[in-house]
């Protein structure tokens, strides 16, 4: 697993004291961001055990002091490299940390960089950490509500007949890469990726879905999604290119979360990974550039996939596919064809909220491939009020996808 790195942007210089202190308490919390990761060999003839050995290890902090170049209010950067941390990128069975920051400061503004690794937990788990840690530096007390659990629901073996059965619904774990193969497949194409940013004010986003529930027709109870309607809009923009060449959209893949699926085994608050990729059904070629069908068809996958006996199949599975590359080595490859767009949608993490006592605070991450698309809240704007949407669009087709997307894209 990789690192996942974010920069968070204060606009006055940080106080270190404070800052220490404040990561001092949260380090007592989320303990294991201060351990190492072990692999470690099999009781018994399988696959290796991986743990966090809880250490109590120091956590890096680089302090820069100098003036810093002002960042456009895009949340997705080109380029955020000297912000951020550079860990080693070997973690296993050595004393690399799993968490670091750098820190930009300057009498104008504060630039907070943190690499952390993903097997201390996902996104949400990440946040809810950077949200301890501006509530501690602000003097205020956490949300014990909050709290992080470490109690991790372990997955069954998957059977023999398991693997032809839900293989299909997760393409991205079937096939492993080494090192070298892995840059290869990322490169392929050689193509040239130009981002289409843009803004989407949450009012304009209602209307959207509005008439987009309206075409589905009255007796429709299907409850579709802000982010359904988006996907679909970059379907049906991209689908309007359809060639000889260019196959067409035929499918989305959603990376979502089961953090509020109520079952035996899961827990809310995990101090994990509660993340699976989930495929939407093929499109009907008749109906590619069918904006109400197309995110009908998201919305129903999604359904189907978030029920606790799909979920729980679906994991047992996937977690044994990802142990099987961890003890071999190799990697998934997470990009996309020409035939699929890949979502990753933080519409509902509010990353902006931990912002050391600033309103105006802003967040930025880097990462954006061919055909990817990512949604956050949008900086400088009200809680909610507005969102921040990314495409990867081949240097080829931006213009005319751009062409095809509707007003309520505020192109940046």
């Amino acid at each position: 697993m990789t690192f996942i790195k974010n920069v968070h942007e204060i606009p006055d210089a940080l106080n270190l004291d404070l800052f220490k202190a404040a990561l001092s308490k949260s380090l007592s919390i989320y303990r294991h961001a201060c351990g190492h990761l072990c692999q470690e060999a099999p009781e018994v003839e399988g696959m290796s055990l991986w743990k966090i050995r809880i250490t109590d290890s120091p956590v890096p902090v680089e302090i820069v002091e100098k003036d810093t170049p002002i960042l456009t209010d895009c949340v997705i950067q080109d380029d955020l490299t000297s912000f951020l941390p550079h860990p080693n990128s070997e973690v296993v069975n050595n004393d690399s940390p799993l968490l670091s920051f750098k820190l930009h400061i300057s009498k104008q503004r504060t630039f907070i960089g943190v690499a952390w690794h993903h097997t201390l937990g996902d996104a949400a788990t990440l946040l809810r950490f950077m949200n301890t840690l501006s509530r501690y530096y602000q003097g205020h007390d956490i949300d014990h509500g909050s709290l992080p659990s470490f109690k991790k629901h372990r997955f069954p073996t998957p059977s023999v007949d398991d693997f032809p059965r839900w293989l299909p619904y997760m393409s991205h774990l079937a096939h492993t890469y080494s090192s070298t193969e892995i840059q290869d497949k990322y490169a392929e194409g050689n193509e040239v990726i130009i981002p289409i940013r843009a803004i989407i004010r949450r009012s304009e986003a209602e209307i959207l879905r509005g008439r987009v529930r309206r075409m589905l027709g009255p007796d429709s109870k299907l409850e579709i999604s802000i982010q359904d309607c988006l996907t679909a809009c970059f379907v049906v923009a991209t689908n309007n290119l359809q060639t000889n060449t260019v196959l067409g959209v035929r499918r989305i893949t959603n990376a979502a979360g089961f953090r509020q699926i109520v079952t035996e085994w899961n827990e809310p608050n995990v101090a994990g990974n509660s993340i699976y990729i989930v495929p939407s059904a093929d499109f009907d070629p008749n109906r590619v550039q069918d904006i109400a069908y197309i995110s009908a068809t998201i919305r129903k996958s999604l359904m189907e996939a978030r029920k606790p006996d799909f979920l729980a199949s679906y994991m047992s599975v996937a977690g044994y596919q990802m142990a099987l590359a961890a003890e071999r080595k190799e990697t998934f490859f997470f990009g996309s064809d020409l035939t699929t767009i890949s979502v990753n949608s933080n519409a509902i993490l509010n990353w902006q909220g931990a912002d050391f006592g600033y309103p105006s605070a802003r967040f930025f991450t880097p990462g954006i491939t061919r055909f990817y698309m990512r949604v956050f809240p949008a900086n400088n704007y009200r809680e909610s009020e507005a969102l921040d949407l990314t495409f990867g669009a081949p240097a080829s087709m931006r213009q005319a996808i751009l062409e095809k997307l509707g007003p309520e894209f505020s192109i940046m």
